[in-house]
């Protein structure tokens, strides 16, 4: 995950060395609510991709969430 300043806001990030076809999502939790916020994806020429910003101020947690279409892996990250 990326910060941005000013802030609090956080940017989901997934890359691949390997050339698989992977789907990442960002994910914030407040207050337990947790949401699905943005999501990205590599495949064919595109090794990296990323979300748009979203807001992360106090209370909130963010984690990334990586599926790799070509084997069906699939994990999340810590809170962040």
């Amino acid at each position: 995950m990326n910060g941005k300043k000013p802030g609090p806001k956080v940017q989901g990030l997934v890359q691949t060395w390997s050339g698989s076809d992977c789907a990442m999502r960002l994910e914030i939790d407040h207050d337990q609510q947790i949401k699905w916020v943005d999501s990205a994806g590599t495949g064919r020429d595109l090794n990296k991709a990323t979300t748009r910003f979203h807001y992360d101020g106090r209370g909130y947690k963010a984690r990334v969430c990586v599926n790799n279409l070509n084997n069906g892996w699939d994990d999340c990250g810590a809170w962040y």
